[in-house]
């Protein structure tokens, strides 16, 4: 029951309530089933009203009415209410304690605070006597320290500081000199480097009289060239004019031909079939001349690609030819060479061009080598800027050079002298070995005396023994002198004593001894270090030394590597000279390049009208033809007319893009090839007409594929401009001064774009101007048929066009032979011309070379002179340490002299007073041992007289006990003094040991 009552205590406790500790928390439905598990004891109160509906549930309702519902509920009701009561005392008992118990917690928690703020005051407290204690304890300990340390370390800190004032002394004066002759050598330096720019400067005014000569012969080239182009012009009007010429005469010829259409008349039947038979054999004349225009464009690429080869080659060839600089005098020659030969070909050309093609074709040929030159132009004013830094260059590596040597010497000057402070520190460390090895010598001769002073108490050892023997004989012998007996028993413990303080200060001793032996080893361990040290020392002199021989190896290799940049820089200059009068010629050729640049324009802009009045005629024809087919006779002629004069401008527009020699051959064969083919269908069809309009096709289609090349030729010719581009940007990248450069080439990239889309334009055009003779064509077609007609008198008119072809024949190869004369000059000029570009080039190949080992050699150079620059600022930087070191060693040396004296003074005041007293001590110690040993010959004198008068011996001794007892405790009083005088003395000389280590230690680490 008790634990019932206990565990529905515990489940009627608040949420809030703290359990007690160990017990689980419970909440309102264990409490329920709790009460529904195990019932209270009265069935009224503790019931669960759960249980009884679940009863009163089970219980089998009575077959009566509604009056026992009403009581049934009447009792629950009251039941209900009781139980409320109940759970209200419940909560007022819970309340209750649990005020209890936080009244309790409260208490508790203050008493808690007060013990915890009780334990650390007194924590605080005993830690802070602790602290304080500690604290003065260090304190003092460090004050005595201090004190001891400054008395004792003055005399021997003043003997290092002066020989570290001596030291550095020394090594200041060593410096200055140093510095002096550095500066000498400077001075040195600077005026052999004046001799040398004033030599540089001489040889620069006569380059520069070479150059203005050099100028004068490329204005006589200038104005040769002036009249060759004088020239080239008037052979270009007479081929004009003996153009107009022959179109005179074929206009005429058509205008007989239109007649004769006129005044022929056939049958439908006859026109049909002429028809048939013309649309076949213009089938076969049309794959015939497609066939002949596709064996000339090859062969018209072929030598477009041969030509494009053979520029690019020249081009190279000149580059490198400009870019070379050992043989300038033989290539200037070369340049005069080539100049008399081309204008020698440029005559030859003025004579031998008869048509307006070829003269045309020259002067293309003229822009192309001006074009050429005006980028050699560039590119030598490019390596005129380069040679111009290089030289810069090189007189700054002269410059460094020198500072690189100077700095080189003061470099082995500073090495000699610290190799010589380091031998000196060692021989100091060699000389405290040996004042050391001194000090052991002394030491061991302290343990000699020390042993013999231990004999000497062994012989009291002795004594003492036989005393005790005579002592136990005295007993045997007199039983009576108790008294006697108890002082020799006295006697026998003080000796006793003394023999334990001398075996005691026997065992110091060797302790001592041992801590001398372990000095002595330490000592020999730091010798065989010193050794060491010396032994690296000269190993690093050794590697230093063979360092310095390997920098003037290199000084050497770098004299030899100026002497041969000099060498080249005396070349470059030469070259230079002529570099510039190769760029004053090219300057004047692109004078004259742009000169008929601007001619060439005009005459595209007059083709160009040409063509738009073309066109309009052409416009205008076909409007008639539509109009009225009666005047279809005079339309074709008029349109074949219009379509040859248009197939003349565009030759005249695209030939300038081209090699105008090949050009006109190419263009004479075909026209014979054509003419040929015109001729032998005209024979054997009798159809001129049809000829005339399959010639008209052909030749339209022969203008579309040479606009075709020309603009392939343009877009070559952008492609290089490009590729020119890329070049430049690269050497610009490599130096800062080609940026004008690069924006000449950007700029002629610029007018290379507008110049192919100008061309591309034309090209439009000219496909648009094609689309529109195919449709004449068409038309043409059309009218054809009446053009059957005409056949007959075409007869006649063949046989008078087979006369002009074999005078055309007759003049073609004549111009053919000069062409082929020409081309053998021309092919000559270029095999000379690639010869001289190869020996160029290999000179060029070279000079390259030559310029990168230099560079290398240069990097190098500053490679090396930035190590020397390192190290020399290291080495100043060292010094000023050293300086400053010296400067404050000074001041400490001066304000701890006083200091020093003072305290040696009173150490040595101290150690004076030690010595007095230890000396006092020694006589109070012999006097004490005299007045003994003449106690010890009484006590015997009155031994031998006892065995006479036993009561009067007695008397005498028990007088003389008190005598021997005050002269031990004497004795006994002056060894402890003497002992403790020894024990400061010996105190007083390691602390002077161990502050003479520490002055050892400072000076080794100043040094």
């Amino acid at each position: 029951m008790a634990s019932e009552k206990r565990l529905r205590r515990i489940s009627q406790t608040k949420p809030g309530q703290r359990p007690p500790p160990g017990m689980p928390k419970r909440s309102t439905s264990i409490r329920r089933a709790y009460n529904y598990l195990f019932p209270p004891d009265s069935p009224s109160s503790s019931t669960d009203p759960m249980l009884r509906r679940k009863q009163a549930s089970e219980v089998p309702k009575p077959a009566q009415g509604s009056q026992n519902q009403v009581d049934s509920l009447r009792k629950e009701l009251q039941q209900c209410r009781q139980e409320l009561d109940e759970a209200r005392e419940m909560v007022i008992t819970q309340e209750k304690e649990l005020s209890s118990y936080e009244i309790d917690q409260k208490k508790l928690e203050a008493k808690y605070k007060e013990k915890e703020a009780s334990l650390k005051k007194q924590k605080a407290s005993i830690e802070d006597n602790i602290v304080t204690v500690v604290v003065q304890q260090i304190r003092d300990a460090q004050k005595a320290e201090r004190e001891a340390v400054r008395q004792e370390l003055t005399k021997e800190h003043q003997d290092a500081l002066d020989n570290l004032h001596h030291k550095y002394r020394s090594r200041v004066a060593i410096l200055t000199q140093e510095l002096q002759d550095s500066r000498s050598t400077n001075e040195q330096s600077k005026a052999t480097y004046e001799i040398q720019s004033t030599t540089l400067r001489a040889e620069l005014a006569a380059l520069n009289k070479k150059l203005e000569a050099a100028k004068t012969v490329i204005a006589e080239t200038t104005t040769t060239l002036k009249d060759v182009q004088q020239a080239s012009k008037t052979a270009l009007e007479d081929s004009q004019k003996a153009n107009a010429t022959l179109r005179a005469e074929l206009e005429s010829q058509i205008a007989t031909l239109t007649e004769q259409l006129q005044n022929a008349h056939l049958s439908t039947e006859d026109h049909n079939q002429r028809y048939a038979h013309l649309q076949d054999t213009s089938a076969q004349a049309l794959e015939s001349a497609n066939q002949s225009l596709a064996s000339t464009k090859e062969q018209l690429q072929a030598q477009i690609d041969s030509q494009t080869t053979e520029l690019s080659t020249l081009k190279d060839a000149l580059e490198t030819a400009f870019a070379k600089s050992d043989t300038d005098t033989s290539a200037h020659q070369t340049v005069q060479d080539q100049l008399i030969a081309a204008r020698q070909e440029i005559t030859e050309l003025t004579v031998s061009l008869t048509s307006y093609g070829e003269s045309k074709e020259a002067l293309s040929v003229s822009e192309a080598r001006v074009a050429e030159l005006t980028q050699k132009v560039e590119e030598l004013s490019t390596t005129k800027a380069a040679l111009g830094a290089s030289e810069e260059k090189v007189a700054q590596l002269m410059v460094d050079l020198g500072s690189f040597k100077a700095r080189r010497d003061e470099l082995a000057s500073s090495q000699a002298k610290i190799a010589e402070i380091k031998i000196a520190d060692l021989t100091a460390k060699i000389e405290h070995y040996d004042q050391t090895k001194t000090a052991l010598s002394d030491a061991e001769s302290k343990v000699a005396e020390l042993s013999a002073e231990l004999e000497g108490y062994a012989g009291l050892k002795a004594e003492l023994q036989a005393e005790k023997e005579r002592a136990a004989g005295f007993s045997k012998e007199i039983k009576g002198h108790a008294r006697i007996v108890a002082d020799l028993q006295a006697k026998h413990e003080d000796t006793q004593a003394r023999a334990l303080d001398a075996d005691q200060k026997h065992s110091a001793v060797l302790n001592q001894v041992e801590t001398l032996k372990d000095d002595n080893t330490k000592l020999t361990e730091e010798l065989e270090t010193l050794k060491e040290q010396s032994n690296k020392l000269s190993l690093d002199l050794e590697s230093t030394l063979a360092a310095k021989e390997a920098e003037f190896q290199r000084i050497a290799n770098l004299d030899s590597e100026r002497t041969k940049l000099a060498e080249e820089l005396g070349t470059l200059q030469k070259g230079s000279v002529d570099f510039a009068s190769r760029v004053e010629d090219l300057e004047a050729e692109k004078k004259a390049a742009e000169q008929a640049k601007t001619e060439a324009e005009g005459q595209a802009k007059q083709l160009e009208d040409e063509s738009k009045s073309a066109r309009q005629k052409l416009e205008e024809e076909l409007a008639i033809v539509k109009d009225a087919l009666a005047k279809s006779s005079e339309e074709s002629a008029s349109s074949m007319t219009e379509l040859q004069e248009k197939l003349a401008t565009l030759e005249t527009s695209h030939q300038s893009a081209q090699d105008a020699l090949a050009r006109a051959k190419q263009d004479a064969e075909t026209s014979t090839t054509e003419m040929k083919e015109k001729l032998s269908e005209a024979h054997q069809a009798h159809k001129a007409a049809q000829d005339a309009l399959t010639q008209a096709q052909a030749d339209a289609a022969a203008s579309s594929t040479d606009l075709g090349q020309k603009l392939a030729a343009a877009q070559d010719a952008q492609k290089a401009a490009e590729g020119a581009l890329a070049q430049a940007q690269k050497e610009s990248l490599a130096s800062s001064n080609l940026q004008d450069e690069l924006a000449a080439t950007q700029a002629a990239q610029k007018s290379a774009e507008e110049a192919l889309e100008e061309l591309q334009t034309r090209f439009k055009a000219a496909e648009e101007e094609q689309g529109k003779v195919e449709s004449k064509l068409r038309l043409a077609e059309a009218v054809r048929a009446q053009a059957d007609r005409t056949v007959r008198d075409a007869d006649d008119a063949k046989v008078e066009m087979e006369g002009k072809l074999k005078a055309a024949v007759d003049e073609k190869a004549a111009s053919e032979e000069k062409l082929a004369q020409v081309q053998a000059e021309l092919n000559s000029f270029k095999q000379a011309h690639a010869e001289s570009a190869d020996l160029v080039s290999k000179d060029l190949e070279a000079k390259e070379a030559a310029l990168e080992a230099a560079s290398k050699s240069r990097l190098d150079l500053q490679a090396k002179l930035d190590e020397s620059t390192a190290r020399d600022e290291s080495s100043q930087s060292r010094l000023k340490d050293l300086e400053s070191e010296l400067e404050h060693l000074k001041v400490k040396a001066t304000e701890t002299d006083n200091q020093a004296q003072e305290n040696l003074a009173a150490k040595t005041r101290e150690l004076d007073a030690l010595i007095e007293s230890k000396n006092d001590t020694e006589a109070r110690l012999k006097d004490a041992t005299a007045e003994l040993h003449t106690l010890r010959s009484e006590v015997e004198a009155t031994r031998s007289s006892t065995m006479d008068t036993p009561d009067q011996s007695e008397d005498d001794a028990e007088s003389k006990v008190p005598k021997h007892e005050a002269l031990l405790g004497n004795a006994d009083k002056l060894q402890a003094e003497l002992k403790d005088k020894d024990n400061e003395i010996a105190e007083l000389k390691a602390w002077k040991q161990g502050v003479e280590q520490e002055i050892e230690f400072l000076t080794g680490a100043h040094d």
